[in-house]
Parts: structure tokens; sequence; C-alpha cells
């Protein structure tokens, strides 16, 4: 992963951005992603899926969901219908959420 995506340092960096204008938590999350789904495991993805029911509509919480990375992650592997609930205690990175999946 650090020869695509770098050292951590070299993330801090860019975080730091150029002094001008102040990160911000979407912008690190967004940031952050490509990585975070990058390492996610299909595997245990696969496994989890196959476990849950199929009779019914799933119904997800999503505590701490930020800008929406799982929802978007696993909205393409959950079989039927599902619904989510976002939750998040920062409205600014909520507003980015999917606001249906």
């Amino acid at each position: 992963l650090a020869e695509r995506w770098g050292t951590v340092g070299e993330l801090r960096a860019e975080m730091a951005g150029d002094g001008e204008g102040q990160t911000t938590l979407a912008d690190w999350l967004t940031l952050r992603e490509p990585l975070d789904a990058a390492s996610r495991s299909v595997t245990l993805t696969r496994a989890v899926v196959e476990s849950l029911p199929r009779d019914r509509p799933l119904k997800i919480l999503d505590l701490g969901c930020g800008t929406g990375s799982n929802a978007r992650y696993l909205a393409n592997h959950l079989p039927g219908a599902h619904d989510w609930l976002l939750v998040d205690k920062d409205p600014s990175v909520l507003a980015l959420a999917p606001h249906a999946t």
C-alpha cells in the first residue's frame, strides 16, 4: 500500500496543505477513503454478507459514519433491499454522506 499511497509522513504533508487553508475532517476522510477501500477484506465482506438474512430488507446503523464510506462500499455487496441510518456528530461530514443507497 505504501507504494501506491505513500508514507504516513507524505500523507501528513499532503494534509497540512500549503498553509493557506485549513484541512477539514471531510478533507481528511476524502483523502483516506481510497486507502481504506484498498485495505478492506473482500473475503471477510463476502463471509458476513453470506450470513445476513435474505427474507427481509436489511436495516443498517452506521455510527460515526463520516462521509459514508462504509455505505458506499457495502451497498454493492449487500443482497436485496437495505435501509441505512447514518449517524455522525459532525454535520459537515454527514452532509457529504449518501442520501440513498
